[in-house]
């Protein structure tokens, strides 16, 4: 794997008629759609942690391969999501895709703008009948609570999404969906 990122992010789980209203105001606050997608992520390595769930994941999309770990490090106090990627081969892809342990799909539509001198990516996730809103940036792991503070505001005060309880993850979503 290639580059390590500190992302942060926030996700919260929304009704199609929110998609909408937020499709509808992302484009009058200049967002610009940059990407459609049907992701295929499978999960290789899994372990719940006292701060959330550490993986490894493979991902394909538009013949892309990707393997990514995440996994979640207190830093001088600060929880932080520690994230390591890079792209892969097909073969390798499928080589490591036979030891899957959960595989899902899901629709990703990506838009990308500015806000607070911040890029932003606001993605909404489909799987199944749901969907998910999830705003992301990139920034200094001592920073992220209150990168995440402004990406809450930023999605109350502009689209009218309740930020005061996140989505579960999507581990955590596709594990209840897999349990009934």
């Amino acid at each position: 794997m290639q580059s390590k990122n500190n992302e942060i992010e926030v996700k919260y789980k929304i009704t199609n008629d929110q998609l909408k209203k937020c499709l509808l105001i992302l484009a009058e606050l200049g967002f610009i759609n940059s990407s459609n997608a049907e992701l295929v992520d499978s999960f290789l390595e899994i372990e719940k942690t006292e701060l959330g769930w550490n993986f490894v994941r493979l991902r394909s999309s538009d013949g892309k391969f990707i393997q990514t770990a995440k996994k979640w490090e207190m830093v001088s106090g600060v929880k932080c999501r520690i994230e390591d990627e890079g792209e892969i081969n097909e073969l390798e892809y499928k080589k490591l895709k036979e030891n899957s342990k959960i595989t899902y799909n899901k629709i990703r539509n990506d838009y990308k703008g500015k806000f607070d001198g911040m890029e932003v990516t606001v993605s909404f996730d489909s799987i199944d009948e749901d969907v998910f809103i999830e705003a992301e940036t990139f920034g200094e792991l001592l920073e992220t609570d209150k990168i995440k503070l402004k990406l809450k505001r930023y999605l109350n005060s502009n689209l009218g999404i309740d930020t005061q309880k996140e989505a579960p993850t999507m581990l955590d979503y596709v594990l209840s969906k897999q349990n009934k």
